[in-house]
């Protein structure tokens, strides 16, 4: 199974007055990112078959943007609170196993720390985490997902190589 593990776009700052953490949109520049990543994920052909997506706005507009402008309607698009800010990976990996089933690939949309904890657990890295930029997009190949949630960190691209591509 290829994993695609996507931090969401840049939103407005925490604590800016009157949004709460869970409403705060993307700026102008994540969306941007987020279209741009759809774009990207069209001519590499890396369109996933389904998507798991952070209820939380700046979450739910990454995935909305990236859709749109990679062309597509949403295959199987879920939001689901288990990716909310605090997700433990023992608990993404338990969720996917349920819900993923053998999809050849899967999109997760997420939030920091919480996607680099998983992918170093995916590693075999207990204790370490990849740090992923707002709107960084990483691929992670797990080999037997109903069996071993073990793999290995394919590419990371950030919106300033992806940009490049597109």
């Amino acid at each position: 199974m290829e994993l695609l593990l996507l931090r969401h776009a840049k939103a407005v700052p925490q604590g800016t007055e009157g949004v709460s953490d869970a409403d705060r949109p993307l700026t102008a520049e994540g969306a941007r990112d987020a279209e741009t990543l759809g774009r990207f994920l069209r001519r590499v052909d890396c369109i996933p078959g389904k998507i798991f997506s952070s209820p939380l706005l700046r979450a739910r507009q990454t995935t909305g943007a990236l859709l749109y402008a990679a062309g597509i309607s949403a295959p199987a698009l879920e939001f689901t609170e288990v990716l909310k800010p605090g997700c433990a990976p023992v608990d993404l990996q338990a969720f996917l196993t349920l819900r993923a089933g053998r999809s050849d690939r899967v999109l997760i949309v997420g939030h920091q720390p919480d996607l680099g904890r998983f992918i170093g657990a995916i590693m075999g890295l207990e204790e370490a985490a990849v740090q992923l930029a707002t709107c960084a997009v990483a691929r992670v190949d797990v080999e037997r997902p109903d069996v071993d949630w073990s793999g290995y960190l394919v590419w990371l691209w950030t919106p300033e190589t992806y940009s490049r591509l597109v």
